[in-house]
């Protein structure tokens, strides 16, 4: 049997809105793929961010969803998680969105258990 694999997964997302006639940034992509060193126990990790500006062009009455036009002209609903984040927020409002995904894995080295020392009597 071989050692243990431990797999994590995460994931966010953050915006900030913009000032009214601050300039859109173009849209951005990175990634970010590390591995462990030889000798060290193996583990890599791959990570990815987007970020973009989107324009607001509705929100739900019950701010419950946003509609959101991005670079390329297409718009996407999405749904609001906590209604307060749309307090400062109008139809119009740009908003710079970036969303990160990571995936690490490894393996799961657990330490030696010590050994049992004799009872001397």
């Amino acid at each position: 049997m071989g050692d243990p694999v431990i797999a994590k997964y995460y994931e966010s997302i953050a915006f900030t809105l913009k000032k009214p006639g601050e300039a859109a940034e173009a849209p951005k992509a990175e990634q970010v793929v590390a591995s462990a060193k030889p000798g060290e126990v193996p583990a890599a990790v791959v990570a990815n961010q987007v970020t973009v500006t989107a324009t607001i062009m509705d929100i739900s009455p019950k701010k419950t969803y946003v509609t959101l036009k991005g670079p390329d002209g297409k718009t996407v609903d999405v749904k609001v998680v906590d209604p307060k984040n749309l307090e400062k927020v109008k139809v119009g409002d740009q908003i710079e969105i970036t969303y990160t995904q990571a995936f690490a894995i490894a393996l799961d080295k657990a330490k030696p258990k010590p050994q049992a020392q004799p009872q001397k009597k």
